[in-house]
């Protein structure tokens, strides 16, 4: 739902919301894609040669989703003109 348009403050990185069915909507959250990787790295569990390469795939994922997004939304703005009607060829006011 928010893939590609919410991203970390800190790091950049993808956001995903995180939800389970006995939360409130207020308890749900977002976490970082990163976390993961950091938490991992730091405990040993993942290679500094390993986490520089998620973190490159990450880091190229995100920027094809801003490119895409970008792209989209140029579009959007595109089909918002062309469905608006056509002011600039109506005269108002006397004849």
């Amino acid at each position: 739902m928010f893939s590609g348009i919410v991203f970390c403050n800190d790091c950049g990185g993808n956001l995903y919301y995180c939800t389970a069915k006995n939360l409130t909507h207020e308890e749900n959250w977002f976490t970082c894609s990163t976390s993961r990787l950091n938490k991992d790295n730091l405990s040993g569990k993942l290679s500094d040669d390993r986490f520089a390469q998620l973190s490159k795939i990450y880091e190229d994922e995100q920027s094809e989703k801003k490119k895409l997004a970008e792209k989209l939304r140029t579009k959007i703005e595109a089909l918002q003109y062309i469905k608006s009607p056509p002011l600039r060829f109506i005269r108002f006011g006397e004849h």
